[in-house]
């Protein structure tokens, strides 16, 4: 505010100048330039301006340009310390770190994005993967599927063990999905630091710029995404509208069907009525036929089963015989195994004796030993080698042997945890191939009938076989009148019968003696099947010990790495292991040795039986002979008699199904509803969000129009303010020409001055006089580009102003931004909200299917009660098959969840430190986003300040103009006064010529006249060096330019001039 004033007292001294170079400006004679008359001093003086005047506009442009430097300079200053850390621009080496930090955040950045898509990805072809792995062994299971059918209990407690599976699968998708949608909130908030971070420099105003029109495009993209997704719920709707149309269509066929169906039954029970009659007529016949044929049925039945039970006791021996080579090979193996890792550890303790750089033998040898290794050990020996290779490798410098042990404590307890971890793995992969196997059982047996379609062809063929059954039941009738007559030859047929009866009891007496014998050898299978068992477990007991061996050998070789440089106490130690190791593999080879024999004996012993129960078969096959030769003629009678039962059975089983089915159809319908009324409820939810959503994106529309209001308010103000610029710059063009017109007014003075030296008047206060004027018009020439400098000041600040309001502009587009960002957020959850809805559309199908597949099931049930009394014994054979089948995928399941554990530990353990970096990283942004909000309210309490100071300056300028307006009126009269009195004095002079007591007389009149003039020069003169002075101590930039006018004023030496600078410094 001080240099305002200043200016403005400037500004006033500059005005009353001009009007003192009115007054000395008055119309005379036009004169010569010629200095020649003037004292040599005068002369000098005069050289010396005219080289001021030429160096002053040189130094003035050089001011200048130095000027606008330093105001750039200052600008570039406040934008960096604003927009860094930096205070002043001492600290350029820190610049510089800031923008290397800057540059790193940014790479830190990228590099978490890159790595959490990277993830995404992995875990979505994992799961493909899975999925994959899955159907694979699902259509394995169904091939199998198609050879075995199980009782009703066990498809229950499947079904149960499926539904928790969909379950948990079910859980497991909602769960990465909300991973999904947290990472992609997390990278996306982490994009917009990203892109809020670099906006430090002045390039990056250019970019908000570009930003917003931006972020109008994507806006106007997003209303047209936005008007796209009401369209899709307006056709989702219509189509919702269809199916509902298409169910009341299938309700209105089922109920039709229904009635017809009523119909039919009501037929049927008054067919019921007479085939009841007519089949109570029949039982009392049918009773003794069925006996007869029983008995048959069970000589047949056991006969059979001893055959099945002789090759099933053959298969197992072969089984065994094979096992027991399988054994014998691997013993065998395993001894040239452990004598090679005994060489091996040999070599290495001598070599540990004479040389620091033992590991790389030991790293060589434990490859070749573990490719000997069966399969089933490679997961046990990746666990051991990625211990040994996260070890550091301190083997190579001699080690305490305190520090030795603890390390052989630490990896014993790492080995006996990963043992029971493997144990828990074990036992679940047991579980999931059980359930996995039932699942793949079932599935099989329901995938013919899984949609509506078949079940309303299946309704159609049910109305024609009705049908057929009324035709079948006409003829029934007739075939009934002929079996009556056929009843009256059963009475010869009775006779026969109690003749069989008795031959059947002497028959029936040896069959007991036959049972008896075939218990004595069911109980001998029984025991040999126990020892079997017994001695399968002491196989796998014995490879059980084996595998510890083999641990134990490959921890002893892992011990012997880790301490290298031991002493030799601690490997004659370690060699004494071995021999006890040694030992134990010798007797558990003598032992397992011994119980080959045992099993050899119990093989002979199998045989011997073997044929015995072969002889007991001939005797029992030439027995069956004679009666089958006496029964085939019964037969032949009954034939015709099972003919006629068959029929009215599938008649009553096509009863019963048609009954099942209504009650199905009852029950699908009932479902379907509850459905119905279950996606209705969803279309309400789902139109109540969308008029939600609506509603949330005409408040943001609002909210950007009123952004672009105050947009626009903004545009006007700075435009405003270019005006006044303008202004300023066409008053300051006024100001060049009216210095023009001073100079022309110069011009004018010389050529008085001349003319002046030319008349040679002697006077030298006339002399003076004009020197003096001279000076002042000078001083005056000076002051009047002084007044341009300020107005060129007034310029700068009228630019600063211009720059705080585009500065306030940037903030208000930040803030749009930072809405339109907001936006951006509300149209990705919507986005993802349709997202959640197809899902469940999807899971609702997949519940239709499930639907279906139930109704598919209950069908095949029927026909799975029919077919298990001719499956029964095929089962019992293939029962062994399966389970060495179930054993082998329980084994390659095991290996798949190990590999599959191991690597799911890693992913958690990643995914974990993603999620707390992220919410650091969000930690640290809220705390950006309020300190910003913190920084523009200051910016707009200091806006509101400066607009308030603006207003009261211009106010003091407009009365400061109002009083320059006023002081010139007044100086116009005084100058019309001066002007008459100094033509008076010219007369007097002119007249004054020859005398000198006239001339005495003249001077002495003019003085009271001359000395008020005087006094009002004077007046001016000391306002005048008084201003210069002030600007001479105040401006340091401007006493160079100063000190001339100075030393012109107080009439200084050089030796003054120095004096002066000396004091000031």
């Amino acid at each position: 505010m001080f240099k305002q004033i200043s200016q403005f007292s400037k500004n006033l001294t500059d005005e009353l100048s001009k009007g003192l170079a009115d007054d000395i400006s008055s119309p005379g004679e036009p004169v010569p330039d010629d200095n020649s008359g003037l004292p040599k001093e005068v002369q000098d003086k005069l050289r010396k301006f005219e080289k001021y005047e030429q160096k002053y506009p040189l130094l003035l442009s050089a001011y200048k340009n130095e000027k606008m430097k330093s105001e750039k300079f200052i600008q570039m200053e406040k934008i960096i310390t604003e927009n860094t850390p930096i205070s002043s621009l001492d600290d350029a080496e820190s610049l510089t770190s800031f923008f290397q930090n800057l540059d790193a955040k940014t790479s830190m950045y990228n590099e978490e994005i890159k790595r959490l898509t990277s993830l995404n990805s992995e875990n979505e072809k994992r799961m493909k993967n899975s999925i994959g792995s899955t159907t694979s062994e699902i259509d394995t299971a169904e091939e199998k599927a198609t050879s075995e059918n199980d009782s009703a209990k066990q498809i229950e407690d499947l079904l149960e063990k499926i539904k928790e599976l969909e379950d948990k699968v079910t859980s497991s998708d909602e769960k990465n999905k909300e991973l999904k949608k947290s990472y992609e909130v997390k990278i996306k908030s982490l994009e917009l630091e990203i892109q809020s971070a670099p906006a430090t420099n002045d390039n990056h105003i250019l970019e908000d710029k570009q930003k917003t029109q931006e972020l109008e495009l994507q806006n106007k993209k997003l209303c047209d995404e936005i008007s796209e997704l009401s369209k899709e719920i307006s056709n989702q709707k219509v189509e919702l509208q269809n199916h509902e149309k298409l169910i009341s269509s299938k309700e209105e066929e089922i109920k039709n069907g229904k009635s017809e169906l009523d119909e039919k039954v009501e037929m049927i029970t008054v067919i019921n009525s007479k085939l009841e009659d007519i089949s109570k007529q029949c039982k009392s016949h049918l009773d003794s036929i069925q006996n007869l044929e029983s008995d048959n049925n069970k000589l047949k039945n056991e006969n059979e089963e001893k055959q099945s039970k002789i090759l099933t006791l053959e298969q197992v021996v072969e089984k065994h015989e094979n096992k027991i080579k399988d054994l014998e090979e691997s013993v065998h193996e395993k001894s040239k195994l452990i004598s090679s890792l005994e060489e091996d550890i040999k070599k290495e303790i001598q070599s540990s004796a004479g040389q620091s750089n033992t590991e790389d033998q030991v790293s060589t040898t434990l490859p070749s030993t573990s490719q000997t290794i069966s399969s089933k050990k490679k997961n046990k020996k990746k666990n051991k080698k990625g211990n040994n290779i996260s070890q550091p490798s301190t083997t190579q410098a001699p080690v305490k042997s305190s520090d030795s042990q603890e390390k052989y404590n630490a990896l014993l307890k790492e080995y006996e945890v990963l043992k029971e971890e493997h144990e828990k793995s074990d036992q679940l992969a047991l579980q999931l191939e059980k359930i996995t196997k039932d699942f793949d059982e079932l599935k099989k047996s329901h995938n013919d009938n899984s949609n509506l379609k078949e079940i309303t062809e299946n309704f159609e063929k049910l109305k024609l076989s009705n049908q057929k059954l009324i035709e079948e039941y006409n003829e029934f009738k007739i075939n009934h009148e002929k079996s009556i007559s056929d009843i009256k030859h059963t009475s010869e047929l009775d006779d026969e019968l109690q003749l069989l009866r008795s031959t059947n009891k002497e028959q029936e007496d040896k069959i007991d003696d036959l049972e008896a014998e075939k218990n004595k050898v069911l109980a001998d299978l029984g025991e040999l099947k126990a020892a079997l068992k017994s001695k399968n477990e002491e196989i796998e007991n014995l490879r059980d010990m084996l595998r510890t061996v083999g641990n134990e050998l490959v921890e002893a070789k892992d011990q012997i790495k880790d301490a290298g440089s031991l002493n030799a106490k601690e490997a004659e130690s370690l060699k004494r292991e071995l021999d006890d190791l040694r030992e134990k593999n010798s007797a558990v080879i003598q032992t397992y040795e011994t119980k080959i024999a045992d099993l050899k004996k119990d093989f002979d012993n199998m045989k011997n039986e073997k044929d015995k129960l072969l002889s007991n078969a001939a005797l029992t096959e030439r027995q069956r002979k004679i009666l089958d030769k006496k029964i085939s003629q019964m037969e032949e009678h009954i034939s015709q008699f099972q003919k006629e039962k068959v029929e009215l059975d599938t008649k009553l089983k096509d009863y019963d199904l048609l009954v099942k089915s209504e009650t199905y159809l009852k029950t699908s319908i009932t479902q379907k509803e509850k459905t119905i009324a279950y996606l209705e409820k969803q279309v309400k939810d789902y139109n109540e969000k969308s008029a939600s959503n609506k509603q949330a994106i005409d408040l943001v529309k609002k909210e950007s129009e009123q952004y672009k209001l105050r947009m626009s308010a903004l545009q006007k103000e700075n435009r405003d303010l270019k005006e006044n610029s303008k202004k300023n710059i066409t008053s300051s063009e006024n100001y060049i020409k009216e210095n023009g017109i001073l100079s022309e007014r110069i011009k004018i003075l010389q050529e008085k001055f001349d003319h002046a030296q030319n008349l040679k008047s002697n006077s030298n206060e006339q002399v003076e006089s004009i020197q003096r004027q001279c000076e002042e018009l000078n001083v005056k020439l000076k002051e009047s580009n002084k007044r341009v400098m300020s107005l060129e000041d007034e310029l700068n600040d009228y630019s600063n102003i211009i720059q705080e309001k585009t500065r306030e502009a940037t903030t208000m587009r930040q803030l749009i931004s930072d809405s339109h960002n907001g936006d951006s957020q509300k149209l990705r959850e919507l986005h993802d909200k349709i997202d959640y809805f197809t899902d469940e559309n999807k899971r609702l199908k997949s519940e239709f299917e499930l639907s279906s597949g139930k109704m598919s099931r209950e069908l095949q049930e029927a026909q799975a009660k029919n077919s298990k009394l001719q499956t029964s014994i095929h089962a019992l054979t293939l029962s062994e098959q399966r389970l060495n089948a179930e054993i082998e995928n329980l084994k390659s399941v095991n290996e798949s969840i190990r590999k599959k554990s191991t690597v799911n530990g890693e992913d958690t353990d990643e995914l974990e430190k993603s999620n707390s970096s992220l919410k650091e990283a969000l930690s640290k942004a809220d705390t950006k986003v309020r300190d910003l909000q913190e920084n523009i309210e200051n910016l707009m309490k200091a806006n509101n300040d400066t607009n308030k100071k603006l207003e009261r300056i211009t106010k003091s300028y407009r009365t400061v103009s109002n009083q320059l307006s006023t002081l010139r009126d007044q100086r116009g009269f005084a100058s019309s006064r001066s002007s008459r009195s100094n033509s008076v004095t010219s007369t007097l002079h002119d007249s004054s010529k020859g005398d000198s007591d006239g001339n005495g007389f003249i001077m002495g009149q003019s003085r009271p006249s001359m000395s008020t003039e005087s006094q009002a020069e004077m007046n001016e003169k000391i306002a005048y060096i008084k201003n210069v002075l002030l600007g001479f101590f105040e401006h340091k930039d401007q006493r160079g330019q100063l000190l001339p006018v100075i030393s012109m004023l107080l009439h200084l030496d050089r030796n003054d001039e120095k004096r002066l600078l000396m004091a000031l410094r």
